[in-house]
């Protein structure tokens, strides 16, 4: 589970009992950034995936997370959600991790 809420990203896993759809799941925490320490990194050719990183000195990190969408659309959403949010988009193609513009 991923949620942007109060300035933050937070990253949670559903724990469940298997086998056992009566019993109602909880979230554990894995995660929580603070929005002006993350970044979110593209790369060509995976159209339903996105990194998220955390951001030093204007670089990315060695530290992220792969994450992906069904789909490009609604990876693009989340993209656009980053965007608005004033979280910088990185072209990580070439390995360079560059803004983008």
């Amino acid at each position: 589970m991923c949620s942007l809420e109060h300035c933050k990203l937070t990253l949670s896993i559903d724990q469940r009992p298997p086998g056992d759809a009566s019993v109602q799941s909880t979230q554990s925490v894995v995660v929580e950034v603070p929005l002006k320490e993350l970044g979110v990194g593209l790369q060509q050719g995976l159209a339903n995936m996105f990194t998220v990183v955390t951001v030093r000195d204007n670089k990315m990190a060695s530290d992220d997370i792969c994450c992906f969408a069904n789909n490009q659309a609604e990876r693009d959403e989340w993209i656009s959600a980053f965007w608005r949010m004033g979280v910088p988009v990185f072209d990580v193609s070439e390995g360079t991790g560059k803004p983008k513009s």
